[in-house]
């Protein structure tokens, strides 16, 4: 008796410590998730979309126009609070996408003033609750914007279309 008292003793124990292995793996696992999350939050935004947005408003408070500082500021923190609410995301609906890149071309749009325009086009049988990779469309616009409307230096127009054709949602992003 007392040598099987003394392997089921050992068996607890060693069950113990492979379950406390686990926990601390599970635990090591969520820490670099976090992290991770958290490194990809930063390289969401184009950092230098970041320092100029800042910049502007700096320059609107410079120039005692307090009024459009107050609302470029607002965008700008409703982007960034988006971006980070929704940090866990891969996909969100078409409508939050379009909320978001809505946004983002409107903080564009006041510091290049009538330099850019947009327009977005919503096909017919495009449910704004389809799933879609978070900043698919402001990936997309901003290249747009940086590689095609300002080196052009004139006036600058994006169209954003969504279209349905047959199972698939068709996203398509041009620039003038």
């Amino acid at each position: 008796y007392p040598g099987i008292y003394f392997l089921f003793f050992v068996f607890i124990h060693i069950i113990k410590k492979v379950n406390t292995v686990q926990i601390e793996q599970r635990e090591a696992l969520k820490q670099r998730l976090l992290t991770l999350q958290l490194q990809g939050i930063k390289s969401q935004l184009d950092p230098h979309f970041t320092f100029n947005a800042l910049n502007s408003v700096a320059s609107l408070v410079y120039m005692d126009d307090r009024q459009t500082a107050y609302d470029y500021l607002n965008k700008f923190t409703k982007l960034i609070r988006r971006l980070l609410n929704d940090a866990e995301k891969i996909y969100r609906s078409l409508d939050e996408e379009l909320e978001f890149v809505i946004t983002y071309l409107e903080l564009e749009k006041l510091r290049f003033g009538d330099k850019l325009s947009y327009d977005i086009k919503i096909g017919e049988g495009v449910s704004k609750q389809e799933l879609v990779p978070k900043l698919v469309l402001q990936t997309f616009a901003e290249n747009a914007i940086n590689h095609g409307i300002i080196p052009r230096g004139g006036d600058g127009h994006l169209m954003i279309s969504v279209e349905k054709e047959a199972d698939y949602l068709i996203l398509t992003i041009e620039d003038n």
